[in-house]
């Protein structure tokens, strides 16, 4: 999720001032491979996230603690 925040952040706080030329981007301001590569990632990721909060939902965690019970 780290590139996801980089990217917002990037966004948010840098004036656009051309293309960025490298690894996700080509000189002509194209996406690269690499970057729908990413992209692809984070909604996995994304979707990871979300089904995990849902089973959190359903299954709820238990405040109780177990204890071997000895017989007499």
């Amino acid at each position: 999720m780290r590139v996801i925040e980089c990217r917002s952040t990037r966004m948010t706080f840098f004036c656009y001032r051309g293309p960025n030329a490298g690894r996700y981007y080509t000189a002509e301001g194209e996406r690269t491979a690499e970057l729908d590569k990413v992209d692809e990632m984070v909604k996995v990721a994304e979707s990871q996230q979300k089904a995990k909060e849902n089973d959190q939902k359903e299954f709820k965690t238990c405040n109780s603690k177990w204890q071997k019970v000895s017989s007499f």
